[in-house]
């Protein structure tokens, strides 16, 4: 008997405890693999910095080509960055319901093997 009462102590104590604390870091390595603060904050910026640079003497064709050009990366790089980031929120989100699932589950887990143990005996009786 002595044995119940520790498990459930281990079960509902430290290894609830344990399970929160790797959880934790499943849901910041998460958060740290797609970097979402650094997308969120170079959001504006070109793609991998592709961009030129405007030409020292007055020449429209070039300063509106190289207009273009930077204002196509920087769209580039948005819209690149919106999506990892969007990526990044719906991996965090299913990381974060998977969690709440698996405390569930881990709550009434012992409970459910009592159950099955006694519908067990009742079928052989």
């Amino acid at each position: 008997m002595s044995f119940i009462f520790s498990y459930l102590y281990w079960h509902y104590s430290k290894a609830f405890l344990n399970i929160w604390g790797i959880f934790s870091n499943f849901l910041w390595a998460t958060y740290r693999f797609f970097s979402i603060p650094l997308l969120l904050k170079t959001f504006f910026y070109p793609w991998h910095h592709l961009d030129d640079s405007y030409s020292k003497k007055l020449d429209v064709q070039d300063f509106f080509g190289t207009l273009i050009t930077n204002t196509l990366m920087r769209l580039v790089g948005m819209f690149i960055r919106l999506i990892v980031i969007c990526i990044g929120i719906i991996c965090l989100f299913f990381v974060f319901i998977f969690e709440i699932i698996f405390f569930l589950i881990w709550i009434i887990l012992p409970v459910t093997i009592v159950w099955f143990i006694y519908i067990g005996i009742l079928k052989t009786l």
